[in-house]
C-alpha cells in the first residue's frame, strides 16, 4: 500500500520524451549552472524510481523501468582517461562537460540503486532484456572504479560509508575480489577512525546521519559474519548520536548541526524525518509539512536499538553532550545542553554556511516547536567565509563572528571566484526566531544594549550584542518580523553594491553574549559583560573567562589555531548520558 501511494505520486512526475523524473530546480544546486524557476530531470530521483518500479512487481512498471535504466547506463562516463569516469551528470538536461562542478558522490548515489536493481531484479530484467542487465553489470562495475579511484578518507562520513556499502556489495555481485578487498579494507578503515575519534567526522547532522544509518542498514541486511559485526557497530553509533541529541519537548535534532538542510526537521527535506519514524516508530512523532509519500526506504529494516528508546520518550531530560571533533573539517568541540524548556547547541569553532547551525536552539511552542539562531548573511545568502568563535562562561555563550580570507562566500570550495572578496549591498549579523516570540522584540537597540527575549512556552533568551565592525561603517541594531520568522539584525552595511576586499586589513566581526534560562527568573544578567579591543583582535570577557576574535579575515588553518580548545571551551557541564 505505501509503495503503491508513493509510485503514484511519482507516476505524475513521470515525462515519457525524457524518461526520467521531471522536477523543479532546487535553489541549493551548487554543482549545476542551470538557473532559474525551471524543470529539469534529475539522474539520481530517477533511478530511485525505476527500482521502486520494479519492486512494485507490475508488468507495465518493469516494463517502463527498463528505457529508464537503459537512458541511466548511456549517461555515464565510461572512458578511464576522463576524470569524470563513472560519474554521472545531476540532470540529463545537463551533460557532465557543462556542469558547474561535476559531483563524484553520484558514483556513490547511483551506485547503490544499481546494486539493489540487480541484487533483487536480476530475473526480471535479463527476462526484459539481457543485454540491458549486462549494461548494468558494466555500468556497476565503473560506478565501483570511480569510487575506488576517489578513495575517500574516513572524514567525509556519509560517502565514506556509501562507498563501502558499493564496492562490497558490488565485488560480491560482480564477482570481482579486487572491488570486494577494497571494500571490506576501506570498512575497517572506517571503523578504527570512528572508535579513535569516538565519532563521524559530519557530527550530529540531520540529514547526513540520516544517510549513513540507511546505508549501514543494507549493511545489516546484506552483509555477514566480521564484516556485518562491523557495520552493526557503526549501525548503533548513528543512533546513539541521534537519540542522545533529541529533544523530546520540542520533538526536534538538537544542535550544532555540522550539515543540516532546513532548522525544523519536516520542512523540505523529509527523507531523513522519514528514517527517524521508520526506526523509532511509535516512540516518536515529527511534526511535518505536507510532502509526497516516498519510495526510498520502504525495503529497508530500519530499527533504532532498544536500549536508546528511552531518549525518545523522555518529557523532562536534563544532560550534556560534549563532542571533541578535531576531525572535522572545521575542527571544533561541541556542546548541546538539553533542558525540559530548551536545547541550546553551540560549537567553539564553526561557519555561518547556509548547511551548517554552529549556534542553534530549540524550545516548545504553543503550536509546535520554535527556533533561535544566528546567522552572517550578505544580500539575504548565507556567508560561507563567516566563522564563529564561542566559549561557555557557565550557562553564557561568549561568540564572535569573523571572517575567513581564503575560502568562498558562498560556498568554501565551489565559490573560488569570491575568495578574499565580498560583494554585497547589505551585509547584516542576523539573531532569527523561527516563530513569532511572545511580546515580539524590541523595533531596535543600541550596540551593547540587553535584549531578553521570550522563548518558547517557558524559557527565555538574553542577548547582548557589545561590538561590531565593519568597515569603516557604523553597525545599526534593528528587528524585522514576516510571518515565519522574526530577527534582531546588527546591520553591518546598507547601501550601494559594492566589492568588500577582505585581505586588506578589513575590519570585519562582531561580539556577543547569549544565555537561555527555563524561566524568567533565571535570565542571566549580561550587564557585566565587557568587551576590548587590542591589535588584530577584540575580545568579551564574563568571570574571567575571555574570548578573543580576529578582527579582520584570515587564512582558514590560522581561524582554526586561533579557535578555543576543547579545555577552554566548557568551563561547567553536565556529564554525557
Amino acid at each position: 500500500m505505501e509503495l503503491a501511494e508513493a509510485l503514484r505520486s511519482q507516476d505524475e512526475w513521470y515525462d515519457p520524451e525524457w524518461q526520467a523524473l521531471r522536477v523543479r530546480l532546487s535553489s541549493q544546486a551548487y554543482h549545476t549552472r542551470l538557473r532559474g524557476d525551471i524543470f529539469v530531470h534529475p539522474t539520481k530521483a530517477s533511478a530511485e524510481y525505476t527500482l521502486a518500479l520494479l519492486d512494485s512487481g507490475e508488468q507495465w512498471r518493469a516494463e517502463r523501468a527498463v528505457p529508464m535504466l537503459r537512458r541511466l547506463v548511456d549517461s555515464q562516463d565510461t572512458d578511464p582517461s576522463h576524470a569524470t569516469y563513472g560519474i554521472w551528470p545531476w540532470f540529463y538536461d545537463e551533460p557532465l562537460a557543462e556542469m558547474a562542478a561535476p559531483d563524484w558522490n553520484w558514483a556513490d548515489f547511483i551506485g547503490v540503486q544499481l546494486v539493489e536493481v540487480l541484487t533483487r531484479h536480476a530475473k526480471t530484467l535479463t527476462e526484459l532484456d539481457i543485454d540491458l542487465a549486462e549494461a548494468l553489470h558494466a555500468s556497476l562495475e565503473h560506478a565501483c572504479q570511480a569510487i575506488i579511484r576517489r578513495d575517500v578518507t574516513p572524514a567525509y562520513t556519509n560517502i565514506a560509508i556509501m562507498g563501502t556499502y558499493v564496492t562490497i556489495a558490488g565485488g560480491r555481485l560482480l564477482d570481482d575480489a579486487g572491488i570486494l578487498g577494497y571494500g571490506r579494507d576501506r570498512l575497517r578503515r572506517l571503523v578504527r577512525f570512528t572508535e579513535k575519534w569516538e565519532g563521524f567526522a559530519e557530527y550530529n547532522s540531520p540529514a547526513y546521519t540520516a544517510i549513513a544509518i540507511v546505508e549501514l542498514t543494507r549493511m545489516l541486511r546484506d552483509f555477514d559474519g566480521e564484516d556485518l559485526r562491523l557495520a552493526q557497530g557503526l549501525h548503533d553509533r548513528a543512533w546513539r548520536d541521534i537519540a542522545v541529541h533529541w529533544h523530546r519537548p520540542s520533538g526536534q535534532w538538537a544542535g550544532p548541526h555540522s550539515r543540516s538542510y532546513s532548522t525544523f526537521l519536516g520542512d523540505g527535506h523529509t527523507e531523513h524525518v522519514d528514517v527517524l519514524e521508520r526506526g523509532v516508530g511509535e516512540f516518536i512523532h515529527i511534526h511535518r509539512q505536507p510532502s509526497a509519500p516516498t519510495s526510498t526506504h520502504h525495503a529497508l529494516p530500519l530499527r533504532c536499538p532498544g536500549e536508546l528508546l528511552g531518549f525518545f520518550t523522555d518529557e523532562a531530560p536534563m544532560h550534556d553532550v560534549v563532542a571533541e571533533l578535531p576531525h572535522a573539517t572545521v575542527p571544533t568541540t561541541a556542546l548541546t545542553r538539553i533542558r525540559p524548556g530548551y536545547a541550546l547547541g553551540v560549537a567553539s569553532h564553526g561557519i555561518f554556511w547556509e548547511q551548517a547551525r554552529p549556534l542553534i536552539a530549540y524550545a516548545p511552542g504553543e503550536s509546535g516547536a520554535v527556533a533561535f539562531r544566528v546567522r552572517w548573511l550578505y544580500d539575504g545568502r548565507d556567508l560561507a567565509s563567516g566563522r564563529l568563535f564561542s566559549r561557555m562562561s557557565g550557562d553564557t555563550v561568549l561568540a564572535g563572528a569573523c571572517c575567513a580570507s581564503d575560502v568562498g562566500a558562498a560556498h568554501a570550495d565551489l565559490d573560488r571566484e569570491s575568495v578574499g572578496r565580498l560583494r554585497a549591498s547589505d551585509v547584516r549579523l542576523r539573531f532569527e526566531y523561527a516563530g513569532a516570540p511572545r511580546g515580539g522584540l524590541p523595533p531596535e537597540a543600541g550596540l551593547g544594549e540587553c535584549v531578553n527575549i521570550p522563548f518558547g512556552t517557558s524559557a527565555h533568551i538574553s542577548l547582548r550584542v557589545v561590538d561590531a565592525a565593519f568597515g569603516a561603517y557604523v553597525p545599526l541594531v534593528v528587528s524585522s518580523t514576516t510571518e515565519s520568522r522574526s530577527a534582531l539584525d546588527v546591520v553591518l552595511y546598507a547601501g550601494a553594491e559594492r566589492t568588500f576586499d577582505l585581505t586588506d586589513a578589513f575590519p570585519a566581526y562582531a561580539l556577543f553574549a547569549l544565555a537561555l534560562a527555563e524561566h524568567p527568573s533565571g535570565q542571566a544578567d549580561l550587564s557585566t559583560v565587557t568587551h576590548d579591543r587590542h591589535t588584530g583582535f577584540a575580545e568579551i570577557a564574563l568571570a574571567r573567562v575571555a574570548l578573543r576574535v580576529p578582527t579582520t579575515a584570515r587564512p582558514a588553518a590560522l581561524l582554526s589555531e586561533l579557535a578555543p580548545g576543547p579545555d577552554e571551551f566548557v568551563t561547567r557541564a553536565l556529564d554525557r548520558p
